[in-house]
């Protein structure tokens, strides 16, 4: 399991347990026994805002704890020429060597099973000594010997495009977006999925909070306000929950439609701010991208497991010798 033991992101990261755990505390415990309830009604409310509740703290704890894509000295991905990561029938074996390892002859190399290739996948190279591996039925391997590739000045890695380099990680990782001490990771490549849900259920769930607390406020307004023995506490944690409600709304909304737009503009957080500019796409296109797979109701899913890094092969930088 990944994680990054950082102090201010370990405790924003406590932070936003705590205040879904008052949220939930307020919308299920604290109000609904004063609003007369039917007992089925009430149990459907405490269903779905559990539900909510649950995928909000899976998505966050899944973004946080999975890898965002680093790239170091014994990274291997896969590199494509496709119009997309999905069109696997237009890739090639492409496997970059560590140039300090002993030279191994192409005649050697086969296609490495990855579940595109159709060969025989028996016989592998030492995954030690690549650094990229692509499957190929129909083109010959070629090879890319790292020295050629562009790397990161600090950390040495190899460094295709939109491949930044987080102060507080210390690692290079590709399609970096921003780090986010929220969730005391940088969101990249293979967690990007898991912070976009987590934006949603987020704001889905915090919505859901807050029109309650609304309608339960305009209810007991109605109906004599609350019994005066438990007002003072009903009020605090009401008002407290209200604030955390809008503010958490408009929090998800607002970095949620960020992240669309910088899908469709197929860019990331750094690059737009370094004005770096990319053939823009379909916003489903580029879902379809983070998500792994085509439009489908999957990718709600927060369970999927990422699959291996794919590089499309114009992202590769390569320097002049």
């Amino acid at each position: 399991m990944h994680l990054i033991v950082e102090c201010l992101g370990m405790t924003m990261a406590s932070m936003t347990y705590i205040l879904i755990s008052i949220v939930a505390y307020s919308t299920t415990v604290v109000l609904p026994p004063l609003l007369s309830m039917s007992t089925p009604l009430y149990f459907l409310h405490v269903i779905v805002f559990s539900v909510l509740a649950f995928l909000t703290c899976f998505t966050h704890f899944r973004t946080m704890t999975t890898s965002p894509g680093y790239i170091s000295g014994r990274s291997s991905f896969e590199v494509y020429h496709g119009s997309s990561s999905l069109d696997t029938e237009e890739v090639e074996l492409v496997e970059v060597l560590d140039p300090e390892s002993p030279d191994t002859s192409m005649e050697s190399l086969k296609p490495i099973d990855r579940g595109i290739s159709k060969g025989d996948s028996s016989d592998k190279t030492n995954s030690a000594d690549l650094r990229i591996k692509i499957n190929s039925t129909t083109s010959p391997a070629k090879r890319i010997e790292v020295d050629n590739l562009k790397k990161c000045n600090k950390c040495k890695a190899i460094k295709p495009l939109k491949t930044h380099h987080c102060k507080i990680c210390q690692k290079c990782i590709y399609k970096m977006d921003h780090h986010c001490p929220w969730v005391n990771n940088c969101v990249g490549y293979y967690n990007q999925r898991h912070f976009i849900l987590f934006l949603v259920y987020v704001g889905v769930g915090s919505a859901y909070s807050l029109l309650f607390h609304i309608v339960s406020g305009l209810y007991l307004w109605n109906h004599g306000g609350l019994p005066k023995d438990e007002k003072a506490g009903v009020l605090v944690v009401t008002y407290m929950v209200f604030f955390i409600d809008l503010l958490f709304s408009m929090f998800s909304c607002i970095l949620l439609l960020d992240q669309i737009d910088f899908l469709k503009e197929n860019t990331t957080t750094i690059d737009k701010k370094m004005n770096n500019k990319f053939e823009k796409r379909s916003l489903t296109e580029a879902l379809s991208e983070v998500f792994g797979e085509r439009k489908s109701c999957r990718w709600m899913c927060p369970f999927k497991i990422p699959g291996v890094m794919k590089v499309h092969e114009r992202d590769l930088v390569f320097v002049n010798k």
